[in-house]
């Protein structure tokens, strides 16, 4: 039994290390499918091809964060392999091999079943996201500065599911940029790419769209459903950004009356003088 246990201790601590890497990875602008590939691949030691390569070497980052995952794969899979064979290994009683096999069977569709847990995935990928951004320094050297992806704003890959808020509706129909939402491209269900889309562009099942705004706003986007509550939130959010931009401009407004008063003031005093 103890050999069973320790199989799915590194089974569930090899995915882990994957989610691990998959959230630094996209924290450095690389889309979320292709990040999980990488990290897959450098976990199991399979490879990938040149040019994917190149675009983890020369990054600083990710060439640390494949490293962690080469080492760590090559110990979890020999570690795997030596408990499995010590499961079935031992015993010449068929009952017991078929007792062994059975709680096997079931520690497997356990894991399975919270490995491809939608909820548990975004939710973990956000936990790691924010400790990783905590923890760390993550220099992205090609858009961080131009799009303030150092503070509050972020770029993310969002799947558009025949659930999700925004399935079967034109892009000026979902009213994102009232929400402080820009939708940079979308990559169909078809494989077609569709760069800096206009309002007349539908979103399909599928579809994965390339959005930038504040991480808050897009993930409470990515979570949306589409139904009365949806509809509520996609309100709530507009009515926010509204209130902000007010309080922004008052803000400034408030800011340059201030200045107008010191200048006379200043002007006042020195003609007394």
């Amino acid at each position: 039994m103890g050999a069973i246990f320790s199989l799915l201790f590194v089974l569930v601590f090899a995915s882990f290390v994957i989610r691990t890497a998959v959230a630094a990875l996209t924290l450095t602008g690389v889309s979320n499918d292709l990040a999980r590939l990488q990290a897959i691949s450098a976990f199991t030691g399979v490879g990938f091809t040149t040019l994917e390569s190149e675009s983890m070497v020369n990054h600083p980052f990710r060439r640390r964060v494949m490293m962690v995952l080469m080492v760590v794969g090559n110990i979890g899979i020999v570690t795997a392999v030596s408990s499995l064979v010590l499961t079935f290994s031992g015993t010449d009683d068929s009952g017991e091999v078929l007792e062994r096999l059975l709680y096997l069977s079931l520690g497997l569709a356990l894991f399975t079943a919270l490995l491809f847990n939608r909820f548990a995935k975004v939710h973990l990928h956000r936990m790691l996201r924010t400790m990783l951004r905590r923890s760390s320094r993550i220099i992205l050297k090609d858009y961080v500065d131009l799009l303030q992806l150092h503070a509050e704003y972020a770029i993310t890959e969002l799947v558009i599911h025949d659930e999700h808020w925004l399935a079967g509706r034109r892009l000026s129909e979902s009213g994102l940029s009232k929400e402080g939402v820009t939708v940079l491209g979308i990559q169909c269900a078809d494989g077609s790419y569709v760069g800096s889309p206009r309002g007349e562009t539908s979103i399909g099942v599928d579809d994965r769209l390339i959005v930038y705004g504040k991480e808050a706003a897009l993930e409470t986007l990515g979570e949306r459903r589409r139904d009365a509550a949806g509809d509520v939130e996609h309100s709530e959010a507009v009515g926010e950004l509204r209130h902000e931009r007010a309080e922004r401009a008052w803000e400034e407004h408030r800011r340059r009356r201030e200045g107008e008063e010191t200048g006379v003031g200043e002007v006042g005093a020195a003609g007394g003088e």
